[in-house]
């Protein structure tokens, strides 16, 4: 019998946050490496496509998928006192989430990320399951628990994994994780943005970022291993999935280009960037078009049938919005 695991990303405690394509990637990727293995569910408390934020005007998304995240004042905690800013907490409220846990069968395991400074939301989260289901077992991960796995140790979890390898989880889920597996997007019932990464580490030592102490020295993703996944995003949609999925972009004339695929591939420029390739076994690194071409990467849904907003992180250039469209049939 699999077990029953359920995915959970927790609200957010700070003083400021807003939906840049938020999603709990790395979450979503373990869960897709476990795939077929268990039985999985998934409650986002930053789902802005929730069905409780259907009435609430301060969800509104603009036109890349971006917005607020609903909020109630909260008093800050005492390390933040001297702050003189609102302290907020950031989500879904918690008796929904106490409502969610009540109507579901009893999980095996819960399995949470954990950033460092947000982790009086974790805290909630870890308290709310014990309460009401105590028979689970909480995993928590993530930057936090490596950087401070001596104080992530009293959130109270059953296991923190302290690292980025995955021999912790797969000895205590008894589940061996598949490396290439997508990330766990269907776990959304409704997924208009996604996100994806290109790259692990970084070259650079920049005394107050964690990437080179967590993930070590750049390395690039294989180009096909991106389209794959590229491709799995497509066939989420409630589309005909056997058709070929191209970059439908409108220039600016009325007739429509069409890319495919929606990333190329380039020889490295420099000399730095032969030597990360070299290093890294992969001769060619990605690169979206330039500014003025993925601007107008936009087509409306309505001349499609198939139509999917992404997010992707470039490297050393931040997150670069486009959309992933099927073009019409002709008639």
């Amino acid at each position: 019998m699999k077990p029953r695991i359920l995915l959970v990303n927790p609200p957010i405690y700070d003083f400021t946050a807003y939906d840049f394509w938020l999603r709990p990637l790395g979450l979503l990727t373990i869960a897709g490496m476990l795939r077929g293995k268990a039985d999985m569910m998934l409650f986002d408390f930053l789902d802005r496509q929730h069905p409780f934020h259907q009435s609430n005007n301060q969800c509104i998304s603009d036109k890349f998928g971006r917005g607020k995240f609903p909020s109630v004042k909260i008093s800050r905690p005492k390390p933040l006192e001297s702050i003189p800013r609102i302290y907020r907490r950031f989500g879904l409220p918690k008796h929904l989430f106490e409502q969610f846990l009540r109507l579901q069968p009893a999980f095996d395991f819960a399995l949470i990320p954990v950033m460092t400074y947000w982790y009086p939301g974790y805290r909630e989260v870890i308290d709310t399951i014990r309460q009401i289901t105590p028979q689970t077992k909480i995993i928590i991960g993530g930057t936090y628990t490596i950087l401070c796995p001596d104080h992530a140790a009293g959130l109270g979890a059953d296991l923190t994994i302290t690292g980025i390898e995955l021999e912790q989880l797969r000895q205590f889920l008894n589940a061996k994780p598949d490396s290439t597996a997508p990330p766990l997007w269907e776990a959304y019932p409704k997924l208009e943005t996604a996100a994806m990464k290109l790259s692990t580490g970084c070259s650079f030592k920049c005394t107050y970022c964690s990437v080179p102490q967590i993930y070590g020295f750049f390395r690039a993703r294989p180009a096909q291993d991106t389209i794959n996944e590229l491709t799995h995003l497509a066939r989420l949609r409630p589309q005909d999935n056997n058709r070929k999925h191209k970059l439908q972009c409108r220039a600016a004339g009325n007739k429509p280009k069409v890319h495919s695929p929606p990333i190329r591939a380039q020889q490295p420029r420099n000399k730095h960037h032969d030597q990360q390739a070299r290093q890294t076994n992969h001769p060619f690194h990605l690169q979206l078009p330039r500014s003025e071409n993925y601007q107008s990467c936009l087509c409306p849904a309505s001349r499609a049938s198939a139509h999917l907003r992404l997010n992707l992180i470039i490297p050393r250039f931040g997150s670069v919005p486009f959309e992933w469209t099927e073009p019409p049939k002709r008639p």
